[in-house]
C-alpha cells in the first residue's frame, strides 16, 4: 500500500506489478485502463510475453477480450474462470487459445471503475499452473484501490494537477 502511494510514473507502477505478483504467487502481470467503451487505452505491462502484448495492442484484442468483457460487466477481483465459463464468441475464443499458447493460463483480475474519469481499471495476474485461491482474491480487493490510484498518478498528464486525466494508448 505505502509503495502504491509513493508510485508516480511507468516504472514505478512496474515494480509495483512485480511486488504484487509475489503477494498473489503467479508469473504475468500487466495493468490497464480504458473508458466504457474501450475508445482510449492505456496498457502497462509488467511480466507478459512481448511478443503477445505487441499482438494484444497492435490487433487491439482487447476489444474482444473475455477478461476484459467480464471486467466491464462485474467491476470486482475474480478469477479467470469465471469469466471464462461464459458463453464466448469465436474470436474470444482464438484469444484465449493465443494467451496460452504464451503460458498465460490461470489468473485473477482485479480493477475499479472510477466515476470521475469515467474509466476503468484492470489489473490481472497470471500464471501457467495455477490461480490464485481466497486468499489471494481478498488480498487484490484490498489492494485494489491503491493500484488503481498508482495507475492513475503513473499515467496522468505532467501539465495537470488532476490525476484523473488518463493518457491514451502507449
Amino acid at each position: 500500500i505505502e509503495s502504491s502511494m509513493q508510485c508516480s510514473n511507468e516504472a514505478g507502477l512496474k515494480a509495483l506489478l512485480r511486488k504484487t505478483l509475489d503477494l498473489v504467487e503467479a508469473e504475468f502481470s500487466i495493468c490497464g485502463s480504458g473508458s466504457l467503451l474501450l475508445s482510449d487505452v492505456t496498457i502497462i505491462n509488467g511480466s507478459y510475453p512481448a511478443a503477445w502484448i505487441d499482438s494484444y495492442k497492435t490487433e487491439r484484442l482487447y476489444l474482444n477480450d473475455p477478461i476484459v468483457a467480464y471486467h466491464l460487466r462485474f467491476t470486482k477481483t475474480f478469477g479467470w474462470e469465471d469469466a471464462l465459463r461464459e458463453n464466448m464468441g469465436k474470436t474470444a475464443k482464438k484469444i484465449v487459445s493465443i494467451a496460452q499458447d504464451y503460458g498465460i493460463k490461470h489468473g485473477l483480475s482485479t480493477g475499479i471503475f472510477d466515476p470521475v474519469a469515467q474509466k476503468h481499471s484492470l489489473f490481472s495476474f497470471a500464471d501457467r499452473k495455477h490461480t490464485g485461491g481466497i486468499r489471494e482474491k481478498t488480498m487484490l480487493d484490498y489492494l485494489s484501490p491503491h493500484l488503481h490510484n498508482a495507475l492513475l498518478m503513473s499515467c496522468r498528464d505532467t501539465n495537470s494537477e488532476d490525476p484523473h486525466e488518463l493518457l491514451g494508448v502507449q
